[in-house]
């Protein structure tokens, strides 16, 4: 018997996901994003969300430490191919 595996998670949603379970606003992680070392926008943060952009590396990695998650818990290998602003 074949089992199912989980469908992928994009890292919009994955993002998403993160903040919604600390009981973030966008606001709130734009504030720690910039405790981790760089201010991203709330504005930006909500398209990163949506899907309408990707951050590159260090910004994903940015967005693990100020959501006090592993970066891979966040980022995806099949992901990493398609680097974006």
């Amino acid at each position: 018997m074949a089992t199912e595996s989980p469908p992928c998670i994009s890292f919009n949603e994955r993002l998403r996901r993160a903040r919604l379970a600390q009981d973030l606003t966008l606001r709130d992680l734009m504030k720690r994003c910039e405790q981790a070392g760089e201010r991203i926008n709330h504005v930006t943060l909500s398209r990163y969300e949506k899907g309408e952009f990707r951050p590159k590396r260090r910004r994903r990695r940015i967005l693990a430490v100020a959501l006090n998650i592993p970066f891979d818990d966040l980022d995806s290998l099949d992901e990493n191919r398609q680097e974006s602003a």
